[in-house]
């Protein structure tokens, strides 16, 4: 069994390699280039404070974008992580009321419920069968009315300084806290992927996934442990929102689920699964973040700037699957 795993992954990891390192080195050609026609167009976009707090705004995406890759890499994607930040940003600040002494306790149940929502949605994807578009708009419907009657449409509470200073300020005034949980993140995702049994099962699932359960994989635990972590990571980005805005808003996570797709899909991963990189996934946040700030120097309307961006991810796409066609993948 394990010789026919180690075959699936093998055949899987060779027909995406050419692919992966494309969607990686192309998507931080496109952050080099903003960056370059920025700079010229307005000097003080690359100045290194402006880029620093850049990275700091692309650290909440960046969080949740991660988890949402474990789940495009089995094939699926979840809608409902939007609103799952959306539920533990006003969580965090209704529970605390400012108060430190209870900011870790409310980050324990952020978390916890983070995980829970992940895992209500692995199981219901794996045991009920069900498309995960289908299972994660539900749930993503079920957690806007939830957030809604437990605020009365009232948010109210302020964040911890605590949280405040990880979320919007800097280590030595220089580095974002934010940016920092981010790489913990990133850094502990990629262990996860590139050396783990786990990263191993996760790529074969969405590559053949009924050639990895015959091979001995538990799929469905695969599948799960993928929601489970993208529940976690959008719990995360919640809380960290929520130092930074520093009171509950509603809706605030909403924008989140599909730039977080979008930034997987930017770094190389694909819907069909088995596709797809932390490192991409970190390149492709990072494009769309420094794509929406150019956007904004400019000075184009939100409503043009969401048109702008939007194209601009429809051209990357068709151009990552024109290249994968003619070349066989």
């Amino acid at each position: 069994m394990r010789s026919s795993l180690g075959k699936i992954v093998s055949r899987v990891m060779s027909s995406r390699a050419v692919g992966l390192v494309r969607g990686r080195s192309g998507v931080y050609v496109g952050v080099l280039l903003i960056i370059l026609f920025a700079g010229l167009y307005s000097p003080s976009f690359v100045n290194p404070n402006n880029l620093v707090d850049l990275v700091r705004r692309a650290s909440y995406l960046g969080v949740v974008a991660i988890g949402q890759t474990f789940v495009i890499l089995t094939g699926g994607v979840d809608l409902s992580v939007g609103e799952t930040i959306s539920l533990t940003e006003l969580l965090i600040t209704e529970t605390t009321l400012s108060r430190s002494e209870m900011l870790l306790p409310a980050i324990a149940l952020c978390l916890g419920v983070g995980i829970a929502i992940g895992l209500i949605n692995g199981l219901a994807v794996t045991k009920l069968r069900l498309p995960p578009v289908v299972v994660t708009l539900a749930t993503m419907m079920s957690l806007k009315g939830a957030y809604l009657l437990y605020s009365n449409a009232a948010p109210r509470g302020i964040a911890p300084v605590g949280l405040q200073f990880w979320a919007a300020g800097k280590l030595g005034g220089v580095i974002p806290g934010a940016a920092v949980i981010w790489g913990v993140v990133a850094i502990g995702a990629w262990l996860i992927l590139a050396k783990t049994a786990f990263g191993r099962r996760l790529y074969a699932t969405g590559g053949n996934p009924y050639a990895s359960w015959i091979s001995g994989v538990r799929t469905d635990m695969v599948v799960i442990m993928a929601y489970v972590a993208a529940g976690f990571t959008a719990a995360l980005s919640g809380v960290l929102l929520a130092g930074f805005i520093r009171h509950g808003v509603l809706g605030a996570g909403t924008p989140y689920t599909m730039n977080s797709i979008a930034a997987a899909i930017l770094g190389g991963a694909t819907f069909a699964g088995a596709r797809g990189t932390v490192g991409g996934t970190v390149g492709g946040v990072l494009f769309l973040t420094l794509l929406l700030s150019l956007l904004t120097v400019v000075g184009l309307p939100y409503s043009a700037k969401q048109i702008a961006q939007g194209l601009v991810i429809l051209f990357v796409v068709l151009i990552y699957s024109r290249q994968r066609i003619r070349e066989g993948g």
